[in-house]
C-alpha cells in the first residue's frame, strides 16, 4: 500500500498544475517531469508502478480539461468531436517508451566478469581454521578441585639454532624472540 502512496506523489503535482493551470501546455510539462522524477529517482522496481500513477493522473486531468473547454451544446446526429491538438496518447506513448529506457538502464548495473583475475604467485592463500569448542559446562557443586598440572616449558632456541632456518625473515623471528 505505502508503494502506490510513494506512487502517487508525483501523480499528485500533476493534479495540482492542472487544476491550478487549467492548461493542457503546463499540464503535459508536469506530466512530463513527474514521469522523469519517478524514472530517475525512484526505485527501479516499481518504475512501472510510478508511470502508471503518472499516466492515470495525466490522462484524468486532460479528460478534465478538455471537458471544460468543449461547450456544452448538443447537437443531434453530430460526429464526436476529434481535437487536433490532443497529444494525450502521444504523451503516454512517450513516457512508456522513456520508462522501458530509464528501467533497462538502470536495471543493467555494472557487468562481472565470470573469470576470477588472477592473484599474484608470490602470495599464498590461507585458510583459517577454527577449532570447535565444546559448550560451557559448568562444574557440579559439591566437586573437589583437581591439581593443576605443571605448564609446559617450551625450550628457549639457542642462536645457534636460528642461525641454522633456512628461511630469512624466520630467521630474523627467531633472533627477536631471543632478545
Amino acid at each position: 500500500m505505502e508503494i502506490l502512496l510513494i506512487a502517487l506523489i508525483p501523480a499528485i503535482c500533476i493534479f495540482v498544475v492542472s487544476a491550478g493551470t487549467n492548461s493542457k501546455f503546463w499540464t503535459t510539462i508536469a506530466a512530463i517531469v513527474a514521469a522523469a522524477v519517478g524514472i530517475f529517482l525512484g526505485n527501479p522496481f516499481y518504475i512501472l508502478i510510478d508511470l502508471a500513477s503518472v499516466a492515470v493522473v495525466y490522462w484524468l486531468s486532460m479528460s478534465a480539461i478538455l471537458e471544460q473547454s468543449t461547450p456544452k451544446v448538443v447537437i443531434p446526429k453530430a460526429k464526436p468531436a476529434t481535437n487536433k491538438d490532443d497529444y494525450s496518447g502521444l504523451i503516454l506513448g512517450a513516457l512508456g517508451v522513456l520508462g522501458y529506457v530509464g528501467y533497462q538502464i538502470l536495471s543493467s548495473g555494472p557487468t562481472v566478469s565470470s573469470t576470477p583475475a588472477p592473484s599474484p604467485p608470490n602470495l599464498r592463500q590461507q585458510n583459517a581454521v577454527v577449532p570447535i569448542q565444546p559448550p560451557f559446562q559448568s562444574a557440579p557443586v559439591n566437586a573437589t578441585p583437581q591439581p593443576k598440572r605443571p605448564a609446559i616449558q617450551v625450550p628457549k632456541p639457542t642462536v645457534q639454532k636460528c642461525l641454522e632456518i633456512q628461511s630469512e625473515e624466520k630467521m630474523v623471528a627467531c633472533l627477536e624472540r631471543l632478545r
